[in-house]
């Protein structure tokens, strides 16, 4: 059930991960929210081929969700045990699955729409939740788990009819750890990945 949910969540979350350099408003989480989703949108319905709408996708997902502190969270304890070097290295192989799993969606997606229900700060960050309209089928109420990054918002977190995305990998991540270690972990994020760009890729 929550995979089929998250399918629809990656296929619109990128309409909220566009680059702050074009309109976002950093300030203000909801007109964050609202600025990018309509940049994206943009890009979505442009007459753009595949490679470059996937080429600025990735390039704005990797500007805004916070993929660093999302990889700490998501590995937890098992983090601390990480050599300088293992850190560096599976910080950028969980940037590229995580950006794989989002932005090869985009061509799943069929018009859904996104409306901001409320805003509500949580300790020092700000859920913004919204409810994603689709076709034919029932909507989706998705909360977006957004706080300050250096420059601009980030997005930390999504949570898809309840469940956290952050959460779900932590206890994935610990289990392929806990049985396979750092080295079958990396290994299996690399293969989830090549698959996602694989899939994605046209066919020759």
């Amino acid at each position: 059930m929550f995979k089929t949910i998250l399918k629809t969540v990656f296929t619109v979350t990128i309409i909220l991960t566009a680059t702050p350099a074009i309109a976002a408003d950093c300030s203000d989480p909801k007109a964050f929210v609202t600025s990018v989703k309509d940049d994206v949108l943009a890009i979505l319905s442009s007459q753009s081929s595949d490679d470059e709408k996937r080429s600025k996708l990735d390039a704005d997902f990797r500007q805004v969700a916070d993929t660093e502190w999302m990889s700490k969270f998501v590995m937890g304890r098992n983090y601390s045990k990480l050599t300088p070097e293992q850190q560096n290295e599976y910080a950028g192989v969980y940037a590229d699955y995580l950006s794989a799993s989002y932005v090869e969606k985009f061509r799943q997606y069929n018009g859904e729409t996104i409306t901001i229900n409320s805003v509500k700060q949580v300790n020092d960050d700000t859920n913004v939740d919204t409810t994603i309209n689709r076709k034919d089928k029932a909507p989706v109420d998705v909360t977006y788990r957004i706080r300050k990054g250096a420059s601009c918002l980030k997005v930390a977190d999504i949570v898809a009819e309840g469940v956290s995305l952050i959460n779900t990998q932590r206890q994935d991540f610990a289990s392929v750890f806990n049985s396979q270690g750092y080295d079958g972990l990396i290994q299996v994020l690399k293969n989830k990945t090549q698959q996602l760009n694989s899939e994605a890729a046209p066919a020759q």
